[in-house]
């Protein structure tokens, strides 16, 4: 009886989404490189036990960003939240960074 609960709980149980956002991180100025590598650690370091965040790159400058949630919403939130700690980070060195895509649910 407890091996048919514990069945039906985790095939009923809300499967985790992925949720991505595409963004643009440039910074011309002297250190280039070397301020965008930790405009992207602090996007990074937003993640969570349960929502790793994870950053790829497409072409420099474009990269996706990746996470995974049972909670869309709250996925949702944690990307926009690393966009925002990388802007904030990137503009310290004089770089900037575009959303292209804001972030959305992909599977």
């Amino acid at each position: 009886k407890d091996n048919i609960l514990k069945t039906i709980q985790h095939r009923l149980g809300s499967q985790p989404v992925k949720i991505q956002a595409d963004i643009q991180v440039t910074c011309f100025s002297y250190e280039g490189i070397d301020a965008i590598k930790p405009a992207l650690r602090a996007g990074q370091q937003c993640s969570t036990p349960d929502s790793p965040v994870r950053i790829q790159l497409v072409t420099s400058p474009e990269y996706i960003l990746l996470t995974s949630s049972t909670d869309h919403e709250r996925g949702v939130a944690l990307l926009k939240k690393a966009v925002e700690a990388i802007q904030t980070e990137i503009k310290k060195h004089g770089g900037d960074c575009v959303i292209k895509t804001e972030p959305r649910v992909v599977a």
